[in-house]
């Protein structure tokens, strides 16, 4: 009877901490959904306003890059404010401006909403990781991860699906009206759902906020090569999926097909990001990045000569190594910074992989442009393999220096 008693305390004590999680996870919908759900409405709205490829292209590079050279300042302002805080506004700021698109007539109009709503993406990654990582440190931190970075993938497959329907009746312009609503809606009621926490941090923050200078790596060399390994992962995949459609298109898949197979890996994907957070808990997440850019590499090879047969479980099986690696990547950052500096230690991390991967499509073009595409995919399959040496490096040094 006792150690049910005792079940139920922990259990109990577990609830808030839970709660939080889920906050996370339902504003990482939010937000993951925003960005992917612009793709499919991309080509309704260059209709509409007489935009070219490149020019549709602009707005999607002016919402990604606004939310990527935020990265670091985001951490910063995290360990002022809080996460809670932080990454609730940044979300509630995207829905709000995310809903000005709606409003734009012209081109710059476009561009500078697009650009406003990607502010609100700078805290999205770097908050969360950094609270659930410190949360969660002593037991089951990859695996809420994985959970939270499962999450955003749901979102990439819920709310263009919903933008997709609402287009198909209303227009584009009514699509975005309805995400921006709704995420605002969502917004409002997470921060509410946290305002107690949000005031007691606000309460705190002269007492516990860190000390100036520093940035709580523990051992710079491993973390550096964490970072690489997170670009490459980068490239390597951002790389694939400009040239998967092509390769399908060339084995004579249809453009539905090709949009059916890509939610095929995009769904396996998600089921990767959640599988790999637990494999990392238990077998530590160099191994699991070990396998999966492995698999990534092997996969990537066998998708070249495969038959039209076997695209499908190969794919289903790509999606997996292709986004399971993140998780473990996440945790390996943790497992580099003081608990207490995870939110500049994620904003260093993000600002790297996602600065230098920008340019990672436009150059993989390039080079399937000059050498083809089997040659392309082949270096990305050694890409992939490069990381390995790189990821051993980095398993040490997890108790060094503070710097």
């Amino acid at each position: 009877m006792a150690g049910i008693f005792q079940q139920a305390r922990r259990a109990q004590r577990a609830l808030p901490r839970h709660g939080d999680l889920l906050g996370f996870c339902v504003l990482h919908v939010v937000h993951d959904g925003f960005v992917a759900g612009f793709y499919p409405l991309l080509p309704l709205l260059a209709t509409d306003l007489g935009l070219s490829y490149g020019e549709a292209g602009l707005l999607k590079l002016c919402l990604s890059a606004a939310g990527g050279l935020l990265q670091l300042p985001a951490g910063l302002l995290v360990e002022r404010l809080g996460e809670r805080l932080v990454v609730g506004g940044a979300v509630l700021w995207l829905a709000a401006t995310y809903g000005l698109l709606a409003l734009a007539l012209t081109l710059p109009q476009l561009a500078l909403s697009a650009a406003l709503a990607g502010v609100g993406s700078g805290p999205q990654h770097v908050g969360p990781a950094a609270f659930v990582s410190r949360t969660y440190d002593a037991r089951g931190r990859g695996l809420a991860l994985g959970l939270w970075n499962f999450s955003g993938d749901f979102g990439k497959g819920l709310l263009p699906i919903v933008g997709g329907i609402v287009a198909a009746f209303g227009g584009w312009r009514l699509a975005i009206a309805v995400l921006a609503a709704g995420g605002l809606l969502v917004a409002l009621s997470v921060l509410w759902r946290w305002r107690a926490a949000i005031a007691e941090v606000a309460r705190r923050a002269p007492v516990a906020r860190p000390a100036a200078g520093g940035w709580g790596v523990r051992a710079p060399l491993p973390f550096a090569l964490t970072v690489v390994v997170g670009i490459l992962d980068t490239a390597v995949r951002d790389g694939a999926l400009l040239l998967l459609p092509f390769l399908l298109a060339g084995l004579g898949f249809a453009p539905p097909a090709v949009g059916a197979l890509f939610a095929l890996l995009f769904a396996f994907g998600a089921c990767g990001k959640f599988v790999c957070g637990p494999l990392s808990d238990r077998f530590g997440p160099v191994a699991v990045i070990v396998t999966t850019e492995v698999g990534t590499a092997l996969l990537l090879l066998a998708l070249l000569g495969a038959p039209a047969l076997w695209i499908v479980p190969l794919l289903a099986l790509f999606g997996v190594t292709m986004s399971g690696t993140s998780s473990a990547l996440f945790d390996l950052v943790a497992r580099h910074v003081e608990a207490g500096r995870r939110a500049r230690g994620y904003g260093l991390y993000y600002s790297f992989t996602q600065a230098t991967t920008a340019i990672a499509p436009f150059a993989i073009g390039l080079l399937a442009d000059g050498v083809g595409l089997p040659p392309a995919l082949a270096l990305l399959a050694a890409g992939a393999l490069a990381t390995l040496p790189l990821a051993g490096l980095a398993r040490a040094g997890g108790r060094g220096v503070v710097t």
